[in-house]
């Protein structure tokens, strides 16, 4: 799947599901695949077959949130995010992925501490550096919001994304130059 052959990886999970059909974690890389495909309904299925046979698999919460996410069903997916860091606490990917979900549903303070949580748990995360950023900025916390955005530069240095953070860093310094004149 990672590869790019999607049909096949479908084809060789499919395969893997049908031969152990208890296999939990089957069920939640066919889910992926499936989202990757854009059969979201499809994930769904997996997912909440994978979550019937394990109730308490955290992964499966948050591909389950991730799908709800793709579709812009903020609120489940919140409550699947809600779910996967009751039982996994320290997944930094999901609480960025709950910031997500929280910022889309209006609630940028709550965003904001999942996304600090998220930076916390995954330092490398250079996307939740960014969307931190991006939303201190929004709240009117410059001077936070570049400590951010220069994290997430360095994170990646010399590619598109490091040269985004850059060019957002120089808008923000240039607006301050702007406000002392």
């Amino acid at each position: 799947g990672q590869t790019g052959r999607l049909p096949l990886a479908l084809q060789i999970v499919q395969k893997a599901v049908s031969l152990q059909p208890n296999l939990v974690s089957a069920h939640v890389q066919l889910a992926n695949l499936l989202r990757q495909e854009g059969n979201c309904s499809g994930a769904i299925e997996e997912l909440n077959i994978a979550l019937r046979l394990q109730p308490d698999n955290a992964d499966a919460h948050n591909d389950l949130g991730l799908v709800h996410l793709a579709e812009s069903q903020f609120q489940r997916a919140a409550d699947c995010f809600a779910e996967a860091l009751q039982l996994d606490p320290a997944s930094g990917l999901t609480h960025y992925n709950m910031a997500l979900a929280l910022d889309a549903l209006g609630s940028p303070a709550a965003a904001i501490e999942h996304y600090q949580e998220a930076t916390r748990l995954r330092p490398t995360l250079a996307e939740a550096h960014y969307k931190l950023g991006m939303l201190l900025d929004r709240e009117g916390r410059r001077k936070r919001a570049i400590e951010c955005l220069r994290a997430a530069s360095e994170l990646r240095p010399g590619t598109a994304f490091a040269l985004l953070c850059e060019a957002r860093i120089l808008g923000l310094t240039d607006d301050d130059k702007a406000s002392e004149e």
